[in-house]
C-alpha cells in the first residue's frame, strides 16, 4: 500500500512466489478503490482502427461447424 509492487515485496522478502506475498499483503478496500479511480483516470494511449471492418458477410460464422473433440 505503499506504492511498492508486490513483485518487488516478493524479492524483498525473499518470497518465491507471489502466492505468498498475497498471502501477508492485506490491501485495504479504500487502497483497492483508489487503485481503480487511478487506472481510470489513466488516458488510454490504445486507439482502435475501424476503417478496416469486415462487413456481416466477413464475419465468420459456427454455423454448420464440426467440433471434433478427443
Amino acid at each position: 500500500m505503499a506504492g511498492v509492487s508486490l513483485r518487488t515485496l516478493a524479492e524483498l522478502l525473499g518470497h518465491k512466489t507471489l502466492a505468498m506475498v498475497m498471502r501477508y499483503a492485506h490491501l485495504a478496500p479504500a487502497h483497492l478503490r483508489e487503485a481503480v479511480e487511478r487506472i481510470a483516470e489513466a488516458p488510454s494511449r490504445t486507439t482502435t482502427d475501424t476503417s478496416h471492418t469486415a462487413g456481416p458477410e466477413q464475419q465468420p460464422t459456427l454455423q454448420n461447424q464440426t467440433v471434433r473433440v478427443q
